[in-house]
Formats: structure tokens, C-alpha cells, sequence
């Protein structure tokens, strides 16, 4: 069976890189001089400043500011024009010593403090568990997409630091993603490398060295597939017709053909999904209502059928349930009340979140409208009952209009006046578009 698998690895002058290097060089610099010392170091980092803290028990002294410096110094962001300098940069500490709770855990075990064990049997402070597994994919017994991911950032900074690749700087990631069949290597599918430069460099210069330099330069030429090759004739959001050829694809038959029945099904469901939403949309057009998707999407599907809806020029109500409040009849019921709910969640949620509820009578909405609701879902109402709801509303509230909305039907919605209207249908109904790959046919080379 066939499978991909995608890791990531990130240079020196990476953000998160440079913290950990940083609280690695503190932790170094004080058990060099004090091998019974409890650090528990972290670093934050943004443009122009780095702040140190955490809590650290030790009878030496250590220049943290120094310290700070050299490693990024190190790294090579010792000049303002690099977005980050050694030397100007501030410094900024918040260190306490260890916590009583923690220290006690180290100073003595709770079996020698219970008189179970030798008082020489201390623990280790925050209690933890660390795993991991090897394999024969590499030498180093790593999997193969972060194994070569490692290595083609290490030549990223090698490129950079020996002179090879002048131009760049610090900052810099890479991907791989790997193709196994039966669990065995067969190719590398895909490498994405990312990198920081000198502005004035070409991007065409950028990719031709980065391909020459590191990849070639690090990747065994026995598992890169270079004989897939695309042109794309149309991107994402233009409108195509029946006949129309929208790319072509060059390459290996049995890649092209293993890989074909997916491609094409993603690309006609999100398709068939932008299409359906952009014919909603357009009845909507004139109106100041925003034509909104659900949650109703398949499974492990959601983030490009959301993306397929914007797409067609629609918009995502939200993604998942943490990225808003939504109080549907299970949580009215639960709480006692309209009014209820809303004051638990108002308690309960950050104050810069909005709470939106859904109401089926018009009692319910008088009831979300003292309470101080800021979104009120209409659901299931007829025309009739959401023309008084939007009258008693009157502007406190932003409303939105739901329950089995459809091409079919929306008409009698586009006058309302709501600010959104809501609909499952644009995922989980549209139908798709019809693409094919019915000119796949061998091509023979021109060799001399």
C-alpha cells in the first residue's frame, strides 16, 4: 500500500531555532560551573528583543546578556538590515529559583521523605516521560523524511556560512515528503525549501541555486522523480468551461496513473463545491447578506472543503467548534434559559470572543436580545416569523438566517436584510465538476 509521509526542519536563524538554542547555550554555560544546578530555562523572541526566563537554582553566576548575544551572533544575525541584530537587540531576564513544590521532588524523593527509601533517592523535579523508536530507513536510524530534512537545512547553513550561497541569510526551513510502498522508500515525492535572502537576489537565481547547491547536493538522485512536470493554464477561482484543457502533466505513465483517480477527485469535489457556492453567491449580490458554510463537511475533508468555499466566493462560518460560541437548543435546555446561556457563556469565554445563539420562536429572540447575545441564528422560521425577529432585533444583535437553505429556496431570503444566511448544502449537496484525464497517452522523446 501507498502512502506519503511529511516531515519539516528549520535552520539556525528559525524563530523557535534561535530560543532553543539560547536556553541550550544557558543551560551549558551554567552546568559548566555548577553540575548540580536545576535550570529550567525558557526563551521568547520577537523583532529586536529576547526575553530569558523561567526559574533557576544555582550557586554560580552566569552573564545571561552575554550569553544571549553570542549565540546569536553565532548564528549569523549580527548586522540591523538582517531584520535582527546581535548588538542592538535587547535583553530582557525573569528568573526566580526553582519552586518549592518542584524542588522538593528533587531535593528528596517522596519514597525517602516517607521513610520508604535512602534519603540519597531524590526524584526529578517535574515528572515526565520521553520516547522514540529507531529504524533501518537511514543510517542514523531515523525516518527518512526528517532525516533528509535535517540534512538539507544543515546545507543550507553550510552554503551560507562557507560563502557558496552568499546571499542568504539565517533564517531558513525545508520539507520532504517521502513516498513508501509496503513501508519501503520508494521516492521522494515532494521538497519544499524556504529560505532567507539579500533582497536584491532574483528569485530565479534563488531557485536554480537551491536546486543545484542543496538539493541535488543532498538527496540521493535515486529516489528524486525530475520527469514530472506540470503547466497549469487556469488557478484557483477562474472560471473554466466544458472542453476547456486546464493543465497539462508530463511524466512518468505509472506515476501519472497511480496518482490520477485521487488528484482528480479532489479536484472535482472542491470544484464542484467553489462552483455551487459562486451560484449561490451571485443571488445574493446587491444585498449586504454574507453567504456562509457549515460544519456539515466529510470527514477529514474540512480544511479544503472550507477553502473550496471562499473559493467560490463564500465564507466560513467557522472552522471547527473552538474558533467560536455557538449555543444551539441542547445548551439553552442545559443552561434553564436564553438568558442563562448567554451569561454562562459571556462568563466562561474571552471577553473578545462573540456569542451567537439560535433561536426558533420569537419569544427566544427577545429573550437573546436582552441578554446581550452578539450574533442571533434564526432557525427553521418562516419568512414571516424572521421579518418580526429582524424588527424586534432592530440592530442590537447581528442575525443570521439557517436551517436547510438551498439554491432552490434562498430567493425568499435575499430580502430580509440579514447580515448572514447559512447553509449546509454548499459542502455536504453540490454536485461535482467532471474532469478527466482521457488524453493520457505515452510521448516519445526526441533524443539526439
Amino acid at each position: 500500500m501507498k502512502k506519503f509521509f511529511t516531515s519539516e526542519s528549520v535552520t539556525e536563524g528559525h524563530p523557535d531555532k534561535i530560543c532553543d538554542q539560547i536556553s541550550d547555550a544557558v543551560l551549558d554555560a551554567i552546568l559548566a560551573k555548577d553540575p548540580m544546578a536545576r535550570v529550567a530555562c525558557e526563551t521568547m523572541t520577537s523583532t529586536g528583543l529576547i526575553m530569558i526566563a523561567g526559574e533557576i537554582t544555582t550557586n554560580c553566576y552566569v552573564d545571561l546578556d552575554e550569553i544571549a548575544r553570542e549565540t546569536v551572533r553565532e548564528i549569523g544575525y549580527d548586522r540591523a538590515k538582517y531584520g535582527f541584530d546581535c548588538d542592538s537587540c535587547s535583553v530582557l531576564t525573569s528568573l526566580k529559583g526553582q519552586s518549592p513544590d518542584i524542588a522538593q521532588g528533587v531535593n528528596s524523593s517522596l519514597e525517602a521523605r516517607n521513610g520508604e527509601a535512602d534519603s540519597d533517592d531524590t526524584g526529578a523535579g517535574d515528572q515526565g516521560m520521553m520516547f522514540g523508536f529507531a529504524c533501518n530507513e537511514t543510517d542514523e536510524y531515523m525516518p527518512a523524511p526528517i532525516y533528509y530534512a535535517h540534512k538539507l537545512t544543515r546545507k543550507l547553513s553550510e552554503v551560507r556560512k562557507n560563502g557558496t550561497l552568499s546571499y542568504l541569510r539565517p533564517d531558513g526551513k525545508s520539507q520532504v515528503t517521502v513516498e513508501y510502498d509496503d513501508n519501503k522508500v520508494v521516492r521522494i515525492d515532494n521538497v519544499v525549501i524556504s529560505t532567507q535572502h539579500a533582497p536584491e537576489v532574483e528569485h530565479a537565481q534563488i531557485e536554480k541555486d537551491i536546486i543545484e547547491k542543496v538539493i541535488k547536493a543532498v538527496l540521493p538522485a535515486e529516489l528524486l522523480d525530475e520527469n514530472t512536470k506540470t503547466e497549469l493554464y487556469c488557478k484557483d477561482g477562474d472560471e473554466v468551461k466544458s472542453g476547456q484543457l486546464m493543465g497539462k502533466v508530463k511524466g512518468d505513465i505509472r506515476v501519472l496513473l497511480s496518482g490520477e483517480r485521487v488528484a482528480l477527485n479532489y479536484l472535482q469535489r472542491m470544484s464542484g463545491i467553489a462552483t455551487y457556492t459562486h451560484s449561490v453567491a451571485k443571488l445574493l449580490e446587491g444585498t449586504k447578506t454574507k453567504l456562509l458554510d457549515t460544519r456539515k463537511t466529510t470527514p477529514n475533508m474540512r480544511v479544503f472543503e472550507k477553502y473550496a468555499v471562499t473559493t467560490g466566493g463564500g465564507y466560513n462560518h467557522r472552522y471547527n467548534l473552538s474558533d467560536g460560541v455557538l449555543l444551539k437548543d441542547n445548551h439553552i435546555g442545559a443552561a434553564g434559559g436564553v438568558a442563562q446561556a448567554v451569561k454562562m457563556a459571556k462568563e466562561y469565554a474571552p471577553f473578545v470572543r462573540k456569542i451567537e445563539i439560535e433561536v426558533e420562536t420569537l419569544d427566544m429572540v427577545k429573550e437573546a436580545v436582552e441578554a446581550g447575545a452578539d450574533i442571533i441564528m434564526l432557525d427553521n422560521m418562516t419568512t414571516e416569523e424572521m421579518q418580526e425577529a429582524i424588527r424586534i432585533i432592530d440592530g442590537r444583535a447581528e442575525t443570521e438566517c439557517s436551517g436547510n437553505v438551498t439554491k432552490e429556496n434562498i430567493a425568499r431570503l435575499t430580502g430580509l436584510g440579514v447580515d448572514y444566511i447559512s447553509s449546509g448544502a454548499l459542502t455536504h449537496s453540490s454536485p461535482i465538476l467532471d474532469i478527466s484525464m482521457k488524453n493520457l497517452h505515452p510521448v516519445k522523446e526526441d533524443v539526439r
